[in-house]
This record gives structure tokens, C-alpha cells and sequence, in this order.
């Protein structure tokens, strides 16, 4: 892309679509020289930084943080995709996309979100914390952390009670901890 500034808008969407199409081949069994390449496609187009992206790197969010640190650098751009990516029946994507919520919520994060995109951005979490995969359920716990009112700690002290997972109680408990009561 540096040496090719001026054919950016040619090579940007190429990038992008080509990552969405080799998604679909991941599905497939592949070897080593496409793990390589396909990571390297991923990295390619999260450093885009490029709104267009979003699904694209959503359709990669299980393969780790490559996909998910660069969904959580597009900040708002990427929320109206991923959060209804919540709803996948795979618990794997549930968890990549929990993965950049929290990402997003950071306080060091790259793209810090507007008042209305955190919100959403919440909300979600909070759905996450009933996510039917323990894994995911202390992702989300651990997503919480920004948020401390008196909603968040009611749901984070329920699942530090009542909770079926100890790993989930234990995210709950750190989560308490780090949050005590004021």
C-alpha cells in the first residue's frame, strides 16, 4: 500500500474481498502454507484499519487476535456488525466477538467509542454474561470491568453466587474484587 498510494481505492476493497472469499475456504481442511497466508491476509486487512472491513475480519474472529484487534481498532465502525454476531449458534465466534467488545471498552483503547456506541457496547456485554459457554460467560465478566454501576454489580455478584462454573464465579470474584462496593 505505501508503494502503491495512488491505486489504494483499487486495492483496498480487493483486500477486503478477498479475505471474506478465503473465509469461506477455511472451512475446509488447508495446510501450513495457507495458515500462513491466510494469517497474513488477516493482518493485511485489520491493519487497513478500513470501516469496509468489518465483516470480513467478523468471518476470521475465531482465528484470534489478529481479526479481533483489528475489529476492535474500526471502535464504532464495527458495532452495528458485530453484536449480532452474538446470536451465532458458535460458541467460538460468540467468544471472538465478546473478545472485541472488550477490547473496545478498554480504556486504552485505540478507537475509544461515543456515549451511544458504549452503550451498545454494554448492553451486549451484558447479554454475553448469559451466554450458555462458561468461557464466553467470564469473557463477558471480564469485559465488565469499565462498568461499574449498581446493574453491572448486581449480574457480576449473581454469577459469583450462583454461577454453575467455578471459572466463571472466579472471573465474578476478581471482577468484585478489583470493584468493591462504594
Amino acid at each position: 500500500m505505501r508503494d502503491h498510494q495512488s491505486e489504494r481505492q483499487i486495492i483496498l476493497p480487493a483486500l477486503i474481498d478477498l479475505l471474506r472469499r478465503e473465509n469461506i475456504r477455511v472451512l475446509s481442511p488447508f495446510g501450513e502454507k495457507f495458515s500462513n497466508y491466510y494469517g497474513d491476509l488477516i493482518w493485511g486487512v485489520a491493519t487497513l484499519r478500513d470501516a469496509r472491513s468489518a465483516e470480513a475480519l467478523l468471518g476470521a474472529v475465531k482465528t484470534g487476535n489478529l481479526a479481533t484487534d483489528g475489529l476492535a481498532a474500526l471502535g464504532e465502525n464495527a458495532v452495528p456488525v458485530i453484536i449480532p454476531a452474538l446470536d451465532s449458534n458458535d460458541s467460538g465466534i460468540r467468544n471472538g466477538v465478546l473478545r472485541v467488545l472488550e477490547k473496545m471498552v478498554n480504556p486504552s483503547a485505540q478507537s475509544p467509542l461515543g456515549i451511544a456506541a458504549t452503550a451498545q457496547v454494554r448492553v451486549a456485554i451484558l447479554r454475553g454474561v448469559g451466554d450458555e459457554d462458561d468461557f464466553n460467560r467470564g469473557v463477558a465478566i471480564r469485559a465488565l470491568e469499565p462498568f461499574t454501576d449498581r446493574d453491572v454489580r448486581k449480574v457480576v455478584l449473581d454469577r459469583a453466587t450462583a454461577d454453575s462454573s467455578p471459572l466463571v464465579r472466579k472471573a465474578a470474584e476478581d471482577w468484585l474484587q478489583k470493584n468493591p462496593s462504594q
